[in-house]
């Protein structure tokens, strides 16, 4: 089963789905993460892509339905029962279409469909004050989850920068784009019966709550 986790930039999606995956054993695929790695091996499509995330700009349907269908197609080889969890994908209408197909060809369902709500305000406060470890990756936020030591990752030691994406100004581009590109797919998902929109400003936990209810209901005829 295919799950669904939507919202603006900063809206809490990688912290709950990361929740959802140590908790509740989802497998999460993070179209985000997959970018970022590329990017870090500096491979073919690494390179294609870097300019356009570091300006705010959405990668190319093209590009990430190739790289989609590819991840689900290997971990449906290897785990067809699991419960997935997409983060970052889709945020076209054409993407959504398009992965109606993946799941056709895969014969896997189309669970929830989540959309964590957050104001911009919100946003730009949760984006400017995170802090991401060079080497493994781990969030920290400077008021809401501060690393022990300033500037050093708890796990690794290594340094955590600010990402150029996460600032005042690329933050409100981000937010441009979802408006204008993304939001149009929470239409096209309304249509499904199991899709909630819900409040995302409360606490992790709280919000996490929120988003287990939603998965339990699905389950009901």
């Amino acid at each position: 089963m295919i799950h669904l986790l939507m919202g603006a930039p900063g809206a809490g999606k990688g912290t709950q789905g990361d929740m959802l995956v140590e908790r509740c054993g989802f497998v999460k695929l993070s179209t985000g993460d997959i970018l970022r790695k590329h990017i870090a091996d500096k491979t073919d499509i690494g390179k294609k892509i870097e300019s356009v995330m570091a300006s705010g700009s959405l990668v190319s349907d093209d590009l990430l339905i190739d790289m989609v269908r590819a991840e689900l197609s290997r971990l449906h080889a290897e785990a067809p029962e699991s419960e997935v969890l997409l983060d970052g994908f889709p945020r076209t209408v054409e993407q959504a279409v398009a992965l109606e197909g993946l799941l056709k060809n895969l014969d896997c369902g189309l669970g929830t469909v989540i959309f964590l709500d957050v104001s911009d305000e919100d946003v730009i406060k949760r984006l400017c004050g995170r802090r991401v470890c060079r080497q493994c990756g781990k969030n920290y936020h400077v008021e809401y989850l501060p690393a022990a030591k300033d500037g050093i990752c708890d796990d690794c030691g290594s340094e955590l920068m600010h990402r150029d994406d996460d600032k005042e100004a690329r933050i409100k581009n981000r937010l441009g784009v979802f408006r204008t590109q993304t939001s149009p797919v929470l239409d096209f998902y309304r249509e499904n019966g199991h899709y909630v929109e819900m409040p995302a400003s409360g606490s992790s936990e709280d919000v996490f709550s929120g988003v287990l209810d939603a998965l339990e209901q699905s389950k009901s005829p």
